[in-house]
């Protein structure tokens, strides 16, 4: 009875500090300082990739590890509560918590994912700028100010419209949608996997057994990783139709160049904002509500433990997946 006593309060203990900002600050702030590095159109897996995600790993282990020796518990303990199975719900969720985090595949994933929320809240914050210049722009004229000459009205006409451009921030809404999809078939593969692993152990010695869990693990797995990978195609495709479509829009909308004046070429770099703990509002977003994907957290299919909801200040497009509800 003491082990099972030990089980549940370690716990709930652990629950209570993933929800608190001794977990999220340092586990986000990790997140959004290297996020950046994350290519989505980059197909193959970089070294560098690899080393943040060891750090990464350190970090997540470090962390824990220091919560549970300020509780006077140790690894080992931990583990055999996890493995108690006194607690199924919270064993289930921390292991899938902490999976999600240790899977490289589910990791890069998420960190594609934040990279695109980074760049779409800069894409925000710069339209609500430039928002503030034209209106500003618009008082001064109608208060008698009107000595802007042909060539400052030219550039000032450019800057708005390549900043609110609204293909853009569809585009980026749809890249983050995706990028949350592919996150989901992510975590589903690993989670397809650490059930393998139990199965296998579950079985023991019965040969049989364990052949018929690897074969219908086996078979799971292909589904879903053919589902990642078609999901990347259809992702880089869409895109690259995206980008094509947005350079004829903006070369038929483009207004004439004054004499003396070179055109500057649009530029395909999206824009960046600098690591701000505030912007990600949560380290993995709700899954299998999108699409018809089944749930990756068994049939909870609900937000993992201090993930908070956020939505950008700003009326997002009809493309947009909904922001979800916090617990």
């Amino acid at each position: 009875m003491a082990d099972d006593g030990l089980a549940d309060w370690v716990f709930e203990s652990v629950l209570q500090f993933i929800k608190s900002p001794m977990w999220t600050a340092p586990i986000l702030g990790f997140i959004e300082e290297h996020c950046g590095a994350f290519d989505h159109a980059e197909a193959e897996n970089k070294l560098e990739y690899t080393a943040i995600h060891k750090e990464f790993c350190a970090l997540v282990d470090s962390t824990l590890s220091g919560f549970l020796g300020d509780l006077g518990v140790n690894d080992e303990a931990f583990v055999a509560a996890i493995k108690s199975g006194r607690c199924v719900e919270l064993s289930e969720l921390v292991t899938e918590y902490l999976l999600s985090m240790e899977d490289f595949v589910a990791f890069r994933a998420m960190m594609e994912r934040h990279n695109h929320e980074l760049e779409l809240e800069a894409m925000y914050e710069h339209a609500r700028v430039v928002d503030g210049a034209r209106g500003a722009a618009e008082a001064d004229r109608d208060g008698g100010d009107d000595e802007m000459d042909e060539q400052e009205r030219f550039l000032l006409e450019m800057a708005i419209q390549a900043s609110l451009r609204p293909t853009d921030v569809r585009r980026k809404e749809a890249e983050v949608e995706d990028a949350e999809l592919l996150e989901a078939l992510a975590l589903s593969m690993a989670l397809e996997q650490e059930r393998l692993v139990r199965e296998q152990l579950a079985a023991g010695d019965d040969e049989a057994r364990r052949e018929a869990a690897a074969a219908e693990a086996a078979e799971n797995q292909r589904t879903i990783n053919d589902a990642f990978l078609r999901q990347r195609e259809e992702n880089a495709a869409r895109a690259a139709a995206a980008e094509e479509e947005e350079e004829k829009t903006a070369e038929a909308g483009r207004p004439a160049t004054p004499p003396g004046q070179a055109t500057a070429p649009a530029s395909a770099t999206p824009h960046r904002s600098p690591a701000r703990p505030a912007v990600a509002s949560r380290v993995l977003a709700p899954v299998g509500e999108r699409r018809g994907v089944a749930p990756a957290f068994g049939a909870r299919g609900a937000p993992l433990p201090g993930i908070g909801a956020g939505a950008p200040a700003t009326t997002a497009a009809p493309t947009a997946a909904p922001a979800p509800q916090p617990s």
